[in-house]
């Protein structure tokens, strides 16, 4: 029998994308997952223009920048059809999110910014961070099984999917120091949410599937093994 994974989803961390473009159409859209982190990078690139003068051997170097971008792996799993085409749903919208908004007369009206948020390790002074993707990739495992026939149009549903991009960071506030001010407000918000030392307890969490679970799905849309 196929061991249940889906025991203890109130402990994952909740992974929400904020989508502009949606908005405007279809009023408040956020698209928020339960799900196994598989990777996590957030980088911090400090850029320098570098000038070489004669008789000196140490370089010269002049600050231009820092950028940041976040490296992300996720895997959402579905424990019932009801949670598996709601997600797929949401990934759809995710993977339209890419593409600009057009006018009347077709040209691009807005560029397809979008906002990341992981709870305390990802996220603007408590809200979205807003940004923009280099690409996406969604990769449903379908030898590991879906729900098949659970309603009109849905032959076949996933029930995992790993999800991975690059998300290149656009702060709302500047980020740096002046008089009486650090990066990220003067807080202990930047760029990690730190709660008091009494607060720190890790929760049970539950097993990420691995390959080969579930096979199958009845029709009913109950799991089979």
């Amino acid at each position: 029998m196929a061991k249940n994974y889906y025991i203890g989803y109130d402990n994952l961390l909740k992974v929400s994308f904020f989508l502009p473009q949606w908005q405007k159409t279809h009023g408040d859209k956020t698209c928020t997952f339960p799900a196994f982190i598989t990777n996590l990078s957030d980088n911090f690139t400090s850029n320098w223009s570098v000038k070489t003068a004669y008789g000196f051997q140490d370089q010269v170097g002049i600050f231009t920048g820092t950028n940041r971008s976040i490296a992300l792996g996720l895997r959402i799993a579905a424990a019932d059809p009801e949670a598996a085409r709601e997600y797929q749903q949401r990934l759809n919208m995710i993977a339209a999110s890419l593409y600009p908004q057009y006018d009347s007369d077709g040209i691009p009206s807005s560029s397809p910014i979008i906002g990341l948020k992981i709870e305390n390790l990802v996220h603007d002074n408590g809200f979205h961070l807003f940004g923009w993707l280099n690409g996406l990739s969604l990769t449903p495992n379908v030898t590991e099984g879906g729900f098949y026939n659970v309603g009109s149009g849905y032959p076949m549903i996933p029930t995992l999917w790993d999800m991975s991009f690059e998300f290149n960071v656009l702060h709302n506030n500047r980020p740096g120091f002046s008089k009486g001010r650090q990066p990220g407000g003067g807080d202990e918000r930047f760029p990690v949410q730190l709660a008091a030392i009494s607060a720190y307890k890790t929760p049970p969490r539950p097993t990420p599937p691995p390959a080969g679970q579930p096979k199958s799905v009845g029709t009913t849309g109950k799991k089979t093994t």
